[in-house]
């Protein structure tokens, strides 16, 4: 027996929940083997990421060798100039796929997260938008970074939760 309907209701919640995050990784799975075309698989990647995790934005940054820059190769809505940032210049992007390691800025505005974010600010001012949290993962082969996957502004709730972390991580590992 399961106790009260309330813990009926948390378990319910929780199962739907998972069944859901392992819905999407499936889709993504069959995408990429019935889809070879980067160019038709980035997009519907970025826009499923997006209602998964209900977030405003989405987007793909891949790693351009010769020019040393991670360029935004798609992005959730319309993109109006391509957006590009410089592998060793200070920003949140360049950390990410630098060291390979995730990061989470729950509040961009605050006057603390200014450096960590550096000319990631510039993004805002290309797209018209105002950031207001972001997580960023970085896009994996092996044990090499490719690219780094952006997801901004939540939408229901005030923040990214743990289980958006992992969901994210486990996509674009």
């Amino acid at each position: 027996m399961m106790g009260n309907g309330t813990a009926k209701d948390n378990f319910f919640l929780k199962t739907r929940s998972a069944l859901q995050d392992t819905l999407t990784l499936f889709f993504v799975t069959k995408n990429i083997s019935f889809n070879n075309n980067i160019e038709f698989y980035l997009p519907r990647l970025v826009e499923m990421v997006s209602d998964l995790l209900e977030v405003e934005r989405c987007s793909i940054f891949l790693y351009d060798g010769i020019k040393d820059q991670l360029y935004c190769k798609v992005i959730t809505g319309r993109l109006r100039e391509a957006i590009q940032f410089d592998r060793d210049k200070p920003n949140i992007l360049s950390t990410v796929f630098n060291t390979g390691q995730s990061i989470h800025i729950s509040n961009c505005s605050a006057p603390e997260n200014k450096e960590q974010l550096g000319d990631y600010v510039l993004f805002n001012q290309k797209l018209h938008t105002v950031t207001r949290n972001v997580l960023i993962c970085p896009i994996k082969l092996g044990n090499n970074a490719i690219g780094c996957v952006e997801v901004a502004n939540k939408r229901k709730s005030q923040d990214f939760t743990t289980n958006d972390i992992m969901l994210l991580k486990n996509i674009s590992d």
